[in-house]
């Protein structure tokens, strides 16, 4: 391999290794500060770890294929020129599914594509099961943009 290849991919992992967050330890891991867009179905949040503030926006997306919500921790984007994505953010195995058991407690699953009256090119919006629990949900949130986050 080209030293100047190996050179980069050290420093990369340098740099990761000094700005990467790992939370290896914490007792409880609690989603916070949720902001969720109706028009893309789309939203985010940040976490505590023991009560403190990470930095970081966490994303979801409701249902994909299966239905259910889906989650994606902060991420960096082509570190030093890197062509990759790295997580900002590292939680243990339990702790992410934690966090994806906290968004999927505000977004429960949507009908999976193919089930009940769905098709592949079914809307989200087609999916919602029930859209007044949804309405409900949306309305204690704060929207994109909104000054009271």
């Amino acid at each position: 391999m080209d030293k100047n290849v190996i050179s980069h991919l050290e420093a990369v992992r340098q740099w990761l290794s000094d700005n990467v967050v790992k939370i290896d330890d914490a007792a409880a891991i609690a989603v916070v500060d949720i902001t969720y867009d109706p028009q893309t179905f789309r939203g985010c949040f940040v976490i505590t770890a023991d009560g403190v503030l990470l930095d970081g926006e966490w994303r979801f997306w409701l249902g994909d294929a299966d239905g259910h919500t889906h989650i994606s921790p902060p991420m960096f984007i082509s570190p030093l020129g890197a062509p990759a994505s790295y997580e900002a953010v590292e939680i243990s195995d339990e702790q992410f599914a934690s966090v994806l058991a906290q968004i999927r407690a505000v977004f429960p699953r949507i009908a999976p594509l193919g089930k009940r009256f769905t098709f592949l090119n079914s809307t989200v919006a087609d999916r919602i099961i029930d859209w007044q629990a949804y309405e409900d949900t949306i309305a204690r949130l704060p929207l994109p943009g909104d000054a009271s986050r």
